[in-house]
This record gives structure tokens, C-alpha cells and sequence, in this order.
């Protein structure tokens, strides 16, 4: 990921409709040049139909190249 300027990037593993939150990361985003953040997330169920969101803590932009999940 980069920014523009330094952000707070909010990772999570959600219900399919994003009414539950299963487990969340924030990960700072320190600038505009390329970067690899690694996380982990331990989901406190497991929900075949559920999804993984990224989001923004304020208002901003990211650019992020891909993310990859893994049990």
C-alpha cells in the first residue's frame, strides 16, 4: 500500500452483509512509496460467506496493489 499522506487503514473479516465484525486490525499506512504491511486476524467464527474489508479510518486515499489471505 502507499498514501498520499500518512493514514490509518482498518482490516477486518466481516458477515457477508458487514453487520458483524469477526475480528479488526488498523494498519498505519507511513507514506507514497511502496510498502508491504503483514497482519493477522483470528476470526471468532467461522462463516463460509463471509467477506474481507478494507477501509479508511478518516477521509483519504490509498492505493493498494493486492492483499493475500491465508489460513
Amino acid at each position: 500500500m502507499r498514501a498520499e499522506k500518512p493514514t490509518v487503514v482498518l482490516a477486518s473479516l466481516e458477515s457477508r452483509d458487514g453487520e458483524r465484525r469477526y475480528d479488526q486490525t488498523q494498519i498505519q499506512v507511513s507514506g507514497n512509496e511502496w510498502k508491504k504491511y503483514s497482519f493477522a486476524m483470528m476470526p471468532i467464527v467461522s462463516d463460509p460467506a463471509g467477506r474481507f474489508a478494507i477501509r479508511l479510518k478518516a477521509p483519504g486515499s490509498v492505493v493498494l496493489g493486492h492483499a493475500f489471505l491465508q489460513p
